[in-house]
């Protein structure tokens, strides 16, 4: 799937309730970025959802981004991100869906998602959030 000379293929995975999104890039030697079109392979993306399901902490939550980059000498790297609210969007009901499947305490539960999975008629006025 990669050109030739390539220096490492960047997966990036957003899981949201039921939904699973992905962007797959590879990287060339002079630092340019390849789009890839298609699909990615159902494989990756089930094991980044086992990932997230076996890292999920009680109260704490899990992440919603993953970050996988396969570089071309064989180093794979993983990094996570259980705060940040994804670049990509989702309906209410996906992250309703979420937190069911990965409850956290209020603590632990970012504004922006409060928000996001919150429906608007139940939002209280006052300002973002």
């Amino acid at each position: 799937m990669a050109p030739p000379g390539w220096v490492a293929v960047d997966l990036t995975v957003v899981c949201v309730g039921p939904e699973t999104r992905s962007r797959l890039g590879v990287r060339m030697p002079d630092g340019s970025v390849v789009k890839v079109t298609g699909p990615v392979p159902r494989e990756g993306t089930r094991l980044l959802r086992e990932f997230r399901r076996a890292v999920y902490r009680p109260r704490l939550g899990t992440w919603f981004t993953a970050r996988v980059a396969v570089e071309a000498a064989g180093r794979i790297s993983i990094e996570v991100d259980y705060e940040n609210a994804p670049l990509m969007e989702f309906a209410p009901e996906a992250w309703r869906e979420d937190l069911r499947r990965f409850p956290r305490d209020p603590e632990h539960l970012p504004d922006w998602l409060r928000g996001r999975a919150t429906p608007p008629a139940h939002r209280t006025s006052g300002g973002a959030r």
